[in-house]
């Protein structure tokens, strides 16, 4: 069976959005005179959240392929992807509502890139890229 590489461009899109979000956040905060960089990420973040959830599920269905031995890494995995999920949703919640001005959506991009970025770590070995076909034992 041909393995569709699209689940691979969904898991990796909403990195690339969510991050994009945090630069126009970034010169939003140096270029304040100009809205349309907060209206850029606000997009960016609410696409990157949408391909996260599409993503999500994706991992989900690939839970039952991972072998016993890696089922609780890739658990640990889906939920630190869900708990980054989470943390850019709630940014898009923050930047709903007027109360909060521009610098508390920047510092939750912050918060979001950063556990972004920390993910790996967290989640440790990444056992569904490996039980993803066309890739390591499982091909």
């Amino acid at each position: 069976m041909q393995w569709h590489p699209l689940p691979r461009l969904v898991v990796s899109l909403p990195a690339a959005l969510w991050l994009f979000a945090f630069a126009c956040d970034l010169i939003g905060l140096i270029d304040r005179e100009n809205w349309i960089w907060p209206s850029i990420a606000f997009y960016a973040l609410a696409a990157g959240t949408a391909a996260a959830i599409v993503a999500l599920a994706f991992q989900f269905v690939s839970l039952r392929r991972v072998p016993k031995l890696a089922q609780q890494s890739a658990r640990r995995q889906v939920t630190v992807n869900a708990i980054v999920l989470i943390a850019f949703a709630l940014d898009i919640g923050v930047r709903l509502s007027d109360f909060f001005g521009i610098t508390m959506p920047v510092a939750f991009s912050a918060l979001g890139v950063a556990l972004l970025v920390l993910a790996p770590r967290l989640g440790g070995d990444p056992p569904l890229a490996r039980a993803t076909p066309g890739r390591g034992s499982l091909s």
